[in-house]
């Protein structure tokens, strides 16, 4: 599709691109018929239509391309021929060592993601660019513990994501040697303060693999929000790279690459499945089952027109007057109880309300009878303020109200989203 302007370096205008889209040559059916060796089950492979793009690189089901999807015809059937050849190794392969097992394609004893990068080694099939939804986030508590002697704070918060979020398209760059980022908004650095071209370094670090890349980046998640957006981009781009590269690092290994400060504290989160309880600075990331609120709950956002400094938010905290609840409490009521509770707790919102009063009246202003929202905080530093459920009224009445009233940036009507496995990315 097209991806209208985006600024480079220095805010020039690029002009429009338009991004190829395909859907690959179609393999035929593979079928190993089942194998019996000293009795056990070993494999039986049917894989239908494959493009030779993994799931994972899909956004709402579309296939990106891949490298291979581009071989002429005849060089395909030669690959699907040494796809069957070379498969057909590694069946016998794992019959010999795990014969005394029931092994499945789907589920065996190896790993999905280890199964994924034999099948590349064997076919040597390898996508060139990937699209990802990168998801903002909300924090359904959070709690300040304490100040830590290297100068963050110590922090227990439960974190989900919702289906707001921006458009990341990744492309390797076969014979650069730096990154390229553009971005459809100009006021992002597209420099190495940007959390993506330090994520994509930090990931050439941990893996060891020296490729570049090429990043259009189209932004919906405001600044100085309290959503993660930075974050967010830079686990997108992690991913992302991981899966241009082969899959070299497990999800295991992504989470633990990521706790570097460098790209933001949410980072590891974003690893996660879309619900977690975060601990430390933000990156001990213990993943939380989904949580038991109803189907299709809907979240508001309201993002006012200013901003607010993380830092000075944290500057005027008082770590003495904080809720003193324990965070293992919150995070039991919010999995036994789902949203029937009172355990909404943002220590943060405190002193954000005290450097901009304003905030403070937005909040008040949304929690009010008028709207009959089930819960209503601030997320993060701020300066999102969320409300779940929907207000009486509907959508429109909200928005013109709120509008009226405060200098708004946006109100979304959004829900909450997960992704299956770490082995796959998240979708709208």
């Amino acid at each position: 599709r097209s991806h209208g302007s985006f600024c480079r370096s220095g805010c020039n205008r690029a002009a429009s691109q338009h991004m190829a889209r395909g859907h690959g040559f179609l393999l035929p059916r593979l079928c190993l018929v089942t194998l019996l060796v000293g009795g056990a089950l070993v494999f039986d492979l049917v894989p239908s239509a494959v493009s030779f793009v993994s799931p994972r690189s899909r956004v709402g089901g579309a296939p990106q391309i891949s490298s291979f999807a581009r071989q002429p015809e005849a060089q395909f059937t030669d690959s699907a021929t040494g796809l069957c050849r070379n498969v057909s190794v590694l069946v016998l392969a794992a019959c010999v060592g795990c014969a005394s097992r029931r092994l499945s394609l789907r589920c065996a004893s190896t790993t999905r993601a280890e199964m994924r990068s034999a099948m590349r080694a064997a076919t040597g099939a390898a996508a060139d660019r990937i699209q990802l939804f990168s998801p903002a986030k909300v924090n359904l508590f959070l709690r300040v513990v304490k100040k830590r002697p290297d100068g963050y704070h110590e922090l227990a918060s439960l974190f989900q994501t919702v289906a707001l979020g921006d458009t990341m398209d990744l492309e390797v760059l076969p014979d650069a040697t730096k990154d390229e980022l553009e971005c459809n908004l100009c006021n992002v650095p597209l420099d190495d303060s940007n959390f993506v071209i330090r994520a994509l370094k930090l990931f050439r670090e941990r893996s060891g693999i020296q490729r570049f890349f090429r990043i259009r980046l189209d932004k919906k998640i405001p600044a100085q929000a309290g959503m993660g957006g930075g974050s967010s981009n830079a686990a997108a781009a992690f991913f992302g790279a991981n899966e241009l590269c082969g899959a070299p690092g497990t999800p295991a290994d992504l989470l633990r690459w990521a706790e570097d400060p460098i790209i933001g504290s949410d980072a590891s989160f974003f690893l996660s499945q879309g619900t977690a309880y975060c601990t430390g600075r933000g990156e001990i990331v213990t993943p939380v089952e989904p949580l038991p609120f109803p189907p299709d709950l809907p979240v508001y956002l309201v993002k006012p027109s200013y901003g607010l400094s993380t830092p000075k938010v944290f500057k005027a905290l008082n770590l003495s007057a904080t809720n003193q609840i324990d965070p293992q409490a919150l995070l039991d009521d919010f999995r036994t109880k789902g949203i029937d509770h009172q355990s909404w707790v943002n220590d943060l919102e405190s002193p954000a309300f005290e450097v901009s009063p304003e905030l403070g009246l937005l909040k008040e202003f949304i929690c009010s009878d008028a709207f009959g929202f089930r819960s209503v905080l601030m997320s993060g530093s701020g300066t999102t303020i969320y409300a779940l459920g929907e207000p009486t009224g509907g959508s429109e009445a909200f928005e013109t109200s709120v509008r009226a009233r405060f200098p708004i940036e946006g109100i979304w009507r959004t829900h909450f989203i997960h992704r299956k496995s770490g082995e796959e990315w998240y979708t709208a």
